[in-house]
């Protein structure tokens, strides 16, 4: 059966699934990355509106600790609502990690194109449509595969 390549500039089979492979990771980091973004505004608001409602109703209107302690403690859904901002916080750190598992994955593969680049396009003519498949990478998937660095 044929290889059948999604880059057609590709001078081989390996390559292209190469190439495939680290799209499909930089989808991933980006997908794990705007996931993450979301849940730490959302934490960080949600933190925000529950300290803002502790100061308005629960610290301002009581001037005694044991008075502000015994309001807090009389009115039942700001547990709850504490413990929403408990799960936000706790699913935007393991969101951190799975974006950081998978920038590194990327950034890997990414590199390894980069460091087997002479031995992947081993003819002049190969390598001379190297600097047209990377520049299509490069504007379609915002992937440089010109230089190792981020």
């Amino acid at each position: 059966m044929e290889h059948q390549y999604v880059f057609e500039e590709a001078p081989n089979p390996i390559v292209d699934v190469m190439l495939q492979k680290v799209v499909k990771n930089k989808k991933k980091f980006d997908k794990y990355e705007l996931t993450y973004d979301i849940l730490r505004i959302c934490s960080l608001v949600s933190l925000g509106l529950y300290v803002l409602y502790i100061l308005i109703f629960i610290v301002l209107p009581h001037h005694s600790f044991s008075g502000m302690i015994s309001a807090y403690l009389n009115i039942s859904y700001q547990v709850y609502a504490l413990m929403v901002i408990i799960a936000l916080f706790s699913t935007m750190k393991l969101y951190e990690k799975k974006k950081d598992k998978a920038e590194k994955e990327f950034h890997a593969l990414r590199c390894e194109i980069i460091q087997k680049g002479p031995d992947l396009w081993a003819t002049i003519a190969e390598w001379e449509k190297r600097y047209t498949l990377f520049k299509k990478i490069k504007d379609d998937y915002d992937i440089n595969l010109f230089h190792e660095n981020k």
